[in-house]
């Protein structure tokens, strides 16, 4: 089964619950979440968090985002 969502790195500047939000209004039901900016791999707070989110606007989470630079 085909689901439509998002990735959560087109909206860097949005909170999670801004972006949780927007998928939900626009009948969308999964989000690709960046490490770099709203999940970092580090925060199991912050993870928490966008769990409880997603559970409270019935959104999944289809894939984790990772993003490394080479030189830094």
């Amino acid at each position: 089964m085909n689901q439509l969502g998002l990735v959560s790195v087109s909206f860097r500047p949005e909170s999670p619950e801004t972006i949780v939000k927007a998928a939900k209004a626009a009948g969308l039901s999964c989000i690709e979440w960046g490490s770099d900016v709203h999940v970092p791999w580090d925060d199991e707070n912050r993870l928490q968090e966008i769990a409880q989110l997603q559970k409270q606007y019935g959104v999944t989470c289809c894939s984790y985002g990772t993003y490394f630079r080479l030189g830094m």
